[in-house]
């Protein structure tokens, strides 16, 4: 089976989905005891992504890998840089670790959290088949 990701395509292995989210910029950041962002469609995507994390995450980028906590303001202000750059992946692993790709070499990883609800990601329109809530129980998110 060809596992290549084409515009708009969902793609599921025995491990993970993949969503191609070429056509998407992340426009919104919500801030509170959660990091949060949103991506919205451009030209021909018509779509709308959310994610809300509430545990620390890593966020990738050209000089380096960062750790961010969300209940610590102060420590997230890098985690900004990934404001208006465009969305290449969405990766949802039976393991419940989250990665999310943008361009410039940069990207988002969450991993489950064995006490809290880790993160949240809701779609709408072309992308409502992502509706999923990383629980600290057992099983895939």
């Amino acid at each position: 089976m060809d596992n290549t990701l084409g515009h708009g395509i969902r793609k599921d292995f025995t491990d993970r989905r993949v969503w191609d989210l070429s056509g998407y910029e992340a426009n919104y950041i919500h801030l509170d005891y959660r990091f949060g962002f949103d991506c919205l469609g451009t030209g021909d995507r018509h779509g709308y992504l959310s994610i809300t994390i509430n545990v620390p995450f890593r966020l990738l980028s050209p000089d380096g890998e960062y750790v961010y906590d969300p209940e610590h303001l102060e420590t997230i202000a890098g985690a900004l840089r990934i404001l208006h750059r465009s969305a290449l992946t969405l990766t949802v692993y039976a393991s419940r670790r989250l990665d999310t790709k943008f361009d410039g070499g940069f990207g988002l990883t969450v991993e489950k959290h064995a006490q809290y609800e880790t993160w949240e990601a809701r779609g709408q329109d072309e992308l409502a088949d992502i509706a999923f809530l990383c629980s600290p129980h057992d099983g895939p998110p």
